[in-house]
């Protein structure tokens, strides 16, 4: 099924409605090209620190496409065994949508008033990160939270103290997280190390490990897009430490001891040797603690 989306850039981000009336033309895609835009934005969304540009066009046109599946469903034989394989798919698709905007709504909880800030500060010509109903959630996250430390604690300090300032509030971004992603176009990247700048080559297929914080435009250019990495079983002689990641985030990342390369645990910023390329899903990488 064909499926027609406004022209945009690659991360199917929202359209600027003083661009060229060539660009306003629609694009026609298959839904399957829609839904593997939705789910490199999901990915790139679960894996990234801050809050992305959202896909409204890919997520309204999915669940329209959802809604097409469940008609369909409906009259299939249910004695056919592809019955069951549509509705498999179509739990798969409902999956996909329902995480994308599940982890989209824990970052808006999570960074409420610094996106709020944001929001306010945004001028008219600028383009929202947030989904209408995201702006609604936040809002009244806001407001309610604001109301109860007022009710609650606020009120009841000295007059001179009897200030609500939002800044006090804000969780930002953890730029300095590090993420695996996939590049999608030849790049180079500079990269600060022990007070050195490295500069990276980044080839189209290749699979990299560093921090966000340098590789951020690039994502949003979509020359790369975030990823996660599946290391191979440890052999029978040699014995890593399995990763520990309590936060679903590649956060605060030290190295654990091993075989005697390192004398202690350090930062993995501090290693030139683990900014190089991982050579495809089986290659070597630094397990975590």
């Amino acid at each position: 099924m064909d499926i027609s989306l406004n022209g945009g850039d690659d991360q199917g981000g929202p359209v600027d409605n003083e661009e060229d009336d060539d660009d306003d033309e629609p694009i026609v895609v298959t839904s399957a090209e829609v839904l593997q835009r939705l789910e490199h934005g999901w990915m790139n969304e679960k894996m990234s620190p801050e809050l992305l540009p959202p896909l409204e066009q890919e997520k309204d046109a999915m669940l329209g496409q959802i809604k097409v599946m469940e008609r369909n469903v409906t009259t299939l034989d249910k004695r056919d065994v592809r019955t069951d394989i549509h509705k498999l798919e179509l739990e798969r698709i409902k999956f996909v949508v329902v995480s994308y905007m599940r982890t989209r709504f824990f970052k808006v909880q999570r960074m409420s008033f610094t996106l709020y800030e944001a929001e306010m500060k945004r001028s008219r010509n600028q383009e929202s990160i947030l989904f209408k109903e995201e702006f609604t959630f936040l809002k009244n996250l806001v407001t309610r939270t604001a109301d109860y430390f007022k009710a609650t604690l606020i009120s009841k300090m000295p007059p001179v103290l009897q200030k609500f300032e939002i800044k006090k509030f804000r969780v930002l971004p953890q730029f300095d997280a590090f993420v695996f992603f996939r590049v999608l176009q030849n790049q180079t990247v500079q990269v600060e190390v022990n007070d050195e700048i490295l500069t990276i080559e980044l080839e189209e297929g290749d699979l990299h490990f560093m921090r966000y914080e340098p590789i951020a435009h690039l994502l949003a250019g979509g020359a790369i897009h975030l990823s996660t990495l599946k290391a191979n079983p440890p052999s029978r002689h040699h014995h890593h430490p399995h990763a520990a990641n309590d936060d679903d985030k590649v956060n605060a990342l030290k190295i654990r001891e091993e075989q005697g390369a390192l004398s202690s645990p350090q930062k993995i910023s501090h290693h030139p040797q683990w900014l190089r390329k991982l050579e495809g899903t089986g290659g070597e990488c630094p397990h975590l603690i």
